[in-house]
């Protein structure tokens, strides 16, 4: 019995906008003092961190825009905040 293909909405969709600036996990940690890579994969690997790109098994990039979205959105004014 064939197999029929996955559908698409079965899948998450992740938009790719062309004029984006796609940007590589060293520029994420460029971008934000004290991350580092493996603190990045952390964050990817618990689903915390921001939105990515993984064009190939071994490649991982960011939207610069969806990145700077994610960071601003871990704001804090107070220690006592949950996060």
């Amino acid at each position: 019995m064939p197999i029929s293909p996955p559908h698409l909405e079965d899948h998450q969709r992740f938009e790719i906008d062309f004029d984006e600036h796609y940007i590589s996990e060293g520029d994420v940690c460029a971008l934000i003092p004290g991350m580092t890579t493996g603190r990045l994969k952390m964050l990817r690997f618990n689903g915390t961190g921001p939105e990515y790109l993984k064009p190939t098994p071994k490649t991982v990039v960011y939207s610069e825009r969806r990145v700077r979205e994610w960071l601003e959105r871990t704001a804090r004014t107070s220690t006592r905040e949950a996060g």
